[in-house]
């Protein structure tokens, strides 16, 4: 089974591509995979305020599941919110 990663972010960008790899995983039968990374860095040398981690990946999950809506009636849709300081 074949997979469509579509990279989400908050903008009308992120709408069209939600768009795109939704009609193409309805006509090649793919599952999709949707993530938005948040610009958070979990080494400890980055020294990152680790009190931030979770209302950013808090609001990445948010994106997510509103701009995922489109996609509601294909079987497979995961949802992925990623930690990277340069996403």
């Amino acid at each position: 089974m074949a997979t469509i990663v579509i990279g989400i972010e908050d903008s009308l960008r992120a709408q069209d591509a939600v768009a795109l790899g939704g009609e193409l995983a309805r006509a090649c039968g793919a599952d999709v995979r949707a993530v938005c990374a948040y610009p958070y860095d979990t080494r400890p040398a980055a020294h990152f305020n680790a009190s931030m981690r979770d209302p950013l990946r808090e609001a990445a999950e948010a994106t997510l599941e509103a701009l995922c809506e489109p996609l509601s009636d294909l079987p497979v849709v995961d949802r992925v919110a990623v930690p990277d300081p340069s996403p």
